[in-house]
């Protein structure tokens, strides 16, 4: 059994997990990460393998232990074999990249063309004081591998219309945190093209709005029409707090989720649109 194959990676795995109760009572096993990051150096098997292998076994690393409620330790390793596509790193898919990586979705590509500037620091959460200027797609890199460096991450610094098929179509999900109508409406007809599923959202004051659009279905020329209404939306107008955008990438991320796990979609067909002023939620059906 050599300190690289796959049965000496499992008995180590065993060997190096300790028994815990969660709230139930319940014996779970679990990793902590420096176990896992140091299996991995003695292995030379990457930081994703790793937990893959310790999932199957139901060895819980702990970064992930309170993700077992919901889609446990098959669905985690699901997780852990997806892509997600984020296009556009600002508002939106700033917050959208920070929790997919935590939920440990194994490979992000993150797309954006643009620098950050001081007008982004009241909402996006990529954007510092030491960020202001830096390359958004870069930047967002550095914070998934700082979160989980089991993600594997393809940071792609220029517009969604020049972005690769094959990024795309690797794609199990695309999220659309695009800011202007020719680019979303772009996106949309790629994403359709390649029967990609996509996932949707736009914000404006305090107001929110998200919708899953998978291969067939009404998209966003259902509420605008076939053609983009004009290039920029009503946050050109309005302007964006903080609290919209992380209600909405936190609507938009967990419909990522679901299609990643191979569960249905709580939007699809339907668009959420949060008033974050008034206080109301609607839910409407797009046919």
């Amino acid at each position: 059994m050599g300190v690289g194959s796959l049965e000496y990676l499992k008995a180590r795995l065993r060997q190096q997990a300790r028994c815990v109760r969660d709230r139930t009572g319940r014996v779970v096993a679990v990793l902590e990460s420096r176990t896992v990051s140091a299996i991995a150096e003695e292995t030379g098997w990457s930081l994703r393998d790793v937990e893959r292998t310790a999932l199957s076994q139901d060895l819980v690393p702990i970064r992930y232990w309170r993700n077992m409620g919901l889609w446990g330790c098959c669905g985690q390793v699901r997780l852990l074999e997806s892509r997600a596509l984020v296009a556009g790193l600002g508002g939106l898919g700033g917050l959208a990249t920070e929790l997919l990586a935590r939920a440990g979705v194994g490979e992000l590509v993150l797309v954006d063309g643009d620098r950050f500037e001081e007008s982004n620091l009241n909402r996006q959460l990529l954007a510092t004081g030491d960020t202001v200027g830096r390359s958004k797609a870069v930047a967002a890199a550095e914070r998934v591998r700082a979160i989980n460096p089991a993600v594997q991450v393809i940071p792609v610094v220029g517009k969604v219309e020049e972005l690769a098929d094959e990024l795309l179509a690797g794609a199990g999900v695309v999220l659309d945190c695009l800011d202007n109508f020719p680019s979303r409406y772009c996106l949309q007809a790629r994403c359709r093209k390649l029967r990609r599923p996509l996932v949707s959202a736009a914000i404006g004051g305090s107001m929110a709005q998200v919708m899953t659009v998978l291969p067939g279905d009404p998209g966003i020329e259902a509420l605008y029409g076939p053609q983009p209404p004009g290039e920029g939306g009503a946050e050109l107008v309005v302007g964006t707090p903080p609290a919209t955008p992380a209600a909405a990438a936190s609507w938009q991320a967990q419909e990522a989720i679901w299609l990643l796990l191979g569960r249905p979609p709580a939007l699809r067909r339907r668009m959420l649109c949060l008033d974050l002023e008034s206080g109301c939620c609607e839910v409407l059906s797009l046919g």
